[in-house]
């Protein structure tokens, strides 16, 4: 796909998401993109594999990173269920008209997964409760091989730009119980980039992101190995096994 974004966002259990923009450098340029569940992952040029998606010419477009806590995000102490809620608005695409559009992936972190989600229009007047606008058409992904949930959705308007809201609900699956629902989702494998200890970027693109991304992701480590960036599992997971822990005291 040749569209004018992609948008990455990655929801922390602390509440912090982590969100990557990436556009064309040139205004007539475009963001060449393949889902990672369809992508021929040996291709010769492929140089940015991050979220469910390839960037083919990252060397080409802007990556800005931004770290947000989210205002809206409840995680109750008597539970192991987190509700969150947040937004983007007005992301510039130009007209849907004229083969213009944008592509988004949302991932949770490692076991955890969706027990509810709307990803609504805000700008729909047919109702005032957020809950109850109207929904956009997304797909949801369970990588069995990484135990990670993810969303993708495909951002077009004749409008020439895309807001959207996010309310959802998610649970840790090592400590649900066994009859609990979780919102339908295609198992897959390899749709979306492991987050342990892997490497996000071949040779040819490491080097753009990490100056581009200098202000250190907390999770963002360059080390001098042989792929040149890695991520940094602890600073993912941290909250994570703090957050099993003490499910574990509390049940014992």
């Amino acid at each position: 796909m040749y569209l004018e974004v992609a948008v990455i966002d990655y929801l922390n259990v602390d509440g912090q998401l982590t969100n990557f923009n990436i556009t064309p450098k040139d205004i007539n340029s475009h963001v060449v993109v393949e889902s990672l569940s369809t992508a021929q992952r040996l291709r010769s040029n492929p140089n940015l594999s991050i979220g469910g998606s390839m960037i083919y010419n990252s060397e080409q477009c802007q990556i800005r990173k931004l770290e947000t806590h989210l205002r809206t995000f409840t995680h109750a102490s008597t539970s192991n269920v987190v509700r969150f809620n947040f937004n983007h608005k007005n992301l510039p695409l130009g007209p849907s008209n004229r083969g213009h559009g944008g592509l988004w992936n949302f991932l949770l972190p490692p076991r955890w997964r969706l027990r509810d989600l709307k990803v609504v229009d805000p700008y729909d007047n047919t109702s005032e409760t957020m809950s109850k606008k109207k929904e956009f058409r997304y797909s949801v992904y369970w990588d069995e091989e990484y135990d990670i949930q993810m969303i993708e959705m495909e951002l077009r308007s004749n409008r020439g730009s895309f807001s959207f809201e996010v309310i959802g609900e998610m649970s840790l699956i090592d400590t649900d119980e066994s009859e609990i629902l979780y919102v339908p989702s295609l198992t897959t494998r390899n749709s979306v980039e492991k987050l342990e200890g892997i490497r996000i970027l071949d040779m040819e693109g490491k080097v753009i992101l990490a100056s581009q991304l200098a202000d250190k992701a907390k999770w963002l480590e360059l080390k001098p190995n042989f792929f040149g960036v890695g991520l940094n599992i602890n600073a993912i997971i941290q909250s994570i096994d703090s957050y099993i822990a003490k499910l574990t005291e509390r049940r014992k």
